[in-house]
């Protein structure tokens, strides 16, 4: 069914700048900060919008709303946090990486919820994606300002930034199995995790365990 267009003329292209929400074709203004903005269909256009425009600051202002008004939305419950994390200072890319990674454990029963699994296929494939924009941010972030760091804080600092894929692949584990075609994300963001924790060495133990667990988990995994 084709979906029904928010704007009269029958456009379903916007343009969004600051707080206005502006029809491609026929200019009409939706004014999204006016106290009247209670239709959650103009939020995620205002929202997608600006996340297309790389705006991830105003992204994040208007998926932080829809958080409140449809919280069961995984597409809310997950932008919300990875805008955040897009839009982070150096001094905060800690603090919103785990932020970042405890969405999971929201996001992915929302999308095992789902009961065409073509769908979650979908949805799994954007988020792997955006995950790997934000880690490779984040991870960019840190080598480059804590690059004459000890290797401790090095390393507690990746642990962080690398978190996300552990918990993208966990929680597709416990929540979806590991079956074909979730065994190829667990896998993926497992390697991913591995990946970004080796790239300053192994000289820490609990680095070395934490690798060679999941290392094992992964052979295993490939043999199903």
């Amino acid at each position: 069914m084709k979906k029904k267009p928010i704007c009269s003329c029958g456009c379903d292209n916007f343009l969004i700048k600051a707080d206005t929400l502006a029809c491609a074709h026929c200019g009409l203004f939706y004014f999204l900060d006016d106290g009247k903005n209670n239709d959650v269909k103009i939020l995620y256009i205002a929202a997608r919008c600006a996340r297309n425009a790389d705006d991830n600051k105003l992204a994040a202002k208007y998926y932080s709303k829809l958080l409140i008004k449809d919280p069961k939305n995984w597409e809310a419950v997950f932008y919300a946090a990875f805008c955040e994390a897009m839009n982070c200072t150096i001094e905060r890319i800690e603090r919103e990486s785990i932020k970042f990674s405890n969405c999971f454990k929201s996001v992915v029963p929302l999308i095992a919820a789902k009961s065409k699994v073509k769908d979650r296929d979908a949805i799994l494939d954007e988020i792997y994606m955006r995950v790997f924009e934000a880690v490779t941010m984040l991870d960019h972030g840190i080598t480059k300002y804590y690059n004459h760091s000890n290797e401790r804080i090095i390393l507690e600092h990746k642990m962080a930034v690398a978190e996300p894929y552990y918990k993208f692949g966990a929680e597709i584990e416990s929540q979806l199995g590991t079956n074909e075609p979730y065994r190829m994300y667990i896998i993926q963001a497992y390697e991913q995790f591995i990946l970004i924790l080796r790239s300053h060495g192994l000289s820490a133990a609990w680095n070395k365990e934490l690798i060679n667990e999941l290392t094992d988990k992964i052979n295993h995994l490939e043999k199903l």
